[in-house]
């Protein structure tokens, strides 16, 4: 497959993300921890909301990434509007969907063709970007794709500094490791290095 068919493939693939997990977002109704996180999100924008996040046990990263001041907007609002809630949620979704979803679907692509060759890697790709597993947990304002994310750049530096160990690649194997973990406090248990 040529370098220009993998460009078109994801292309494709990025587009096909950003349908399905728009669709998925705008079909669902907001899920509980959503709305811990605009909350969270609000606190964050209005000061110093990291008391709020170690109480609750949430990694600040992916809810400051993805409920950010244009999501929340407008910040002064009548208690209960159901419309603006709606709205932020579905502002904060397509902004996850933007900066987690399609991410997350170009560097699993990157690093599949790399490692397999591009009719493998597009077709690996293709199964989960269109997994419901990944659909469901993408097309939300969560934490649970923004781990994923960085859980599989961990895993391509890791894998990177395995073959060849030098210092460029565990500062950057350290940074990702970093990142995952901060982006899912939760995820810290289960890391057995």
């Amino acid at each position: 497959m040529h370098i220009a068919a993998v460009i078109g493939a994801a292309l494709l693939l990025g587009l096909a993300t950003v349908a399905v997990n728009r669709q998925s977002a705008l079909a669902n109704s907001a899920t509980w921890d959503e709305s811990i996180y605009m909350a969270l999100g609000r606190a964050a924008l209005s000061g110093d909301a990291s008391a709020q996040f170690a109480d609750l046990g949430v990694a600040p990263l992916p809810v400051r990434a993805i409920w950010t001041r244009s999501v929340l907007e407008p910040l002064v609002v009548a208690p209960g509007d159901a419309a603006v809630f709606a709205e932020r949620v579905n502002r904060a979704r397509l902004r996850a969907i933007a900066i987690v979803a399609v991410p997350l679907v170009i560097s699993l692509l990157l690093w599949t063709v790399r490692a397999q060759g591009a009719l493998a890697g597009v077709t690996a790709t293709a199964v989960v970007a269109l997994s419901p597993n990944v659909i469901a947990h993408s097309s939300l304002a969560t934490t649970d794709a923004a781990f994923a994310l960085t859980f599989i750049l961990s895993v391509v530096a890791l894998i990177a500094y395995a073959r060849v160990r030098s210092w460029s690649r565990s500062i950057a194997l350290a940074a990702a490791l970093g990142t995952a973990l901060a982006t899912k406090y939760s995820e810290i248990g289960r890391a057995h290095v």
